[in-house]
């Protein structure tokens, strides 16, 4: 018989508890993603729901959001949806996955307090291991963005 147990959150024992929610406009990269995800999902235990932006006020619980951007830079459209996110889901880990590699661009995420930044450039199993490393806790982004120029 299959255990159904909840899984321990890798590193304290504790269990996870709720879904992971992808969020991203456009369906067929939606699908694409949450392909993508799925053997990380399993590795986890948790269920990958993806949404549209439209949905977000749908959302009353998650372990962690990941906000799908595409092309798109951290904007007022984006800064929006990450305020509603944080008001309704303060302790909920957010991460952007974005074809951005701009560090103005990933700076104004962080600002906007997203706990990760993936952009698409990054190796498959370095994308994975910072959604887990999000997930227990830590934060990610690419290495060299948030330094201080003036440094």
């Amino acid at each position: 018989m299959k255990d159904t147990s909840p899984s321990p959150h890798p590193g304290t024992g504790a269990p996870f508890d709720g879904n992971v929610i992808l969020i991203d406009d456009m369906p067929f990269r939606r699908a694409q993603l949450k392909a993508f995800l799925q053997t990380w999902s399993d590795q986890v235990h948790l269920p990958v729901i993806g949404i549209d932006a439209a949905q977000v006020t749908s959302v009353d619980t998650a372990i962690m959001l990941i906000l799908s951007l595409g092309t798109a830079l951290v904007g007022k459209p984006q800064a929006s949806l990450l305020e509603e996110i944080k008001t309704r889901l303060p302790d909920v880990p957010i991460v952007v996955l974005a074809e951005s590699v701009d560090t103005a661009n990933i700076q104004a995420a962080f600002e906007l307090g997203v706990r990760g930044y993936i952009p698409s450039t990054s190796e498959p199993n370095v994308a994975l291991s910072a959604l887990t490393f999000v997930l227990e806790g830590g934060h990610y982004f690419p290495p060299g963005t948030l330094m201080n120029e003036s440094a």
